[in-house]
């Protein structure tokens, strides 16, 4: 990988406030081509050790930020009973990193427990919802095959990609270490509070 950090552009991070964007860098990565013997560590028949590493990926779920953090979300969210100060958050990254790894574990029904996937379709639709969003427009270079006498697509080029140790950082440093009550409705009356159901 060659790590090659800047800044994002105002214009990418400003469209909706996340008070993650101190922690948002771009880096230069280059991807495996995930096939035969170029197979990554998130790869493979389910293990235990396997299990661990896609979870690590994601267990900074839920975040706590502070007050004046949470007036600048476009959508709203709540204070943490017990800590009012503070309100709650997950990264959507998180969510997305969960959902495939449901997918991963549902090529899998004998190992796993089968209403694990019971939200399979709501999983496909957001990973679907996300690379609309965060389009990758790096080109794919092709490249003459002596094995398959063919020409193949390369996957494994380099891609401009966000510094995801650097967002793993930012939510273990802002993880929610007290225990959340889910459900408790506090509505503070402080504008900060949900809009939603």
């Amino acid at each position: 990988m060659v790590c090659t950090n800047f800044e994002p552009s105002p214009s990418l991070t400003s469209l909706v406030y996340s008070p993650a964007h101190t922690a948002f860098r771009y880096e230069v990565h280059q991807f495996s081509a995930s096939f035969g013997s170029y197979i990554t560590e998130y790869q493979g028949p389910p293990t235990e050790a396997l299990d661990e590493k896609w979870h690590d990926l994601y267990r900074y779920g839920i975040s706590q930020i502070s007050g004046s953090e949470a007036e600048k979300l476009v959508d709203k969210t709540v204070p943490i009973p017990g800590d009012e100060d503070n309100y709650i958050i997950s990264l959507e990254v998180f969510h997305q990193l969960h959902c495939l790894n449901l997918l991963r574990k549902s090529l899998y029904p004998d190992h796993y427990p089968t209403e694990l996937f019971i939200h399979l379709e709501h999983c496909v639709d957001i990973i679907r919802q996300a690379l609309l969003c965060n389009v990758d427009i790096t080109p794919i270079p092709w490249r003459w095959s002596e094995f398959g006498q063919i020409t193949v697509p390369r996957m494994d080029g380099s891609h401009g990609c966000v510094d995801f140790a650097s967002i793993q950082k930012w939510a273990y440093d802002h993880q929610l270490r007290t225990e959340f009550n889910s459900s408790i409705n506090l509505d503070l009356g402080s504008g900060v509070t949900s809009n939603q159901e």
